[in-house]
């Protein structure tokens, strides 16, 4: 979405459908729960990463309750 960020994007889908699951990507992964309270209880893989490591990632969010 043009002009949105990635947590700006989760956070709206997370408004209209609040039982979204969501994985965050980031070649940052500190800086990207550095002021942003909303990403600590979510899912997420730094990058660069291995596909089956994604794969499994994926998975992990899925099934977590």
């Amino acid at each position: 979405m043009p002009g949105l960020r990635g947590y700006e994007v989760a956070r709206q889908a997370a408004t209209t459908r609040p039982e979204i699951k969501i994985l965050y990507l980031s070649g940052y992964a500190e800086e990207a729960l550095v002021d942003r309270p909303g990403l600590a209880g979510n899912a997420l893989i730094e990058k660069p990463f291995a596909v089956d490591a994604l794969a499994r990632r994926v998975r992990e969010t899925l099934e977590a309750a």
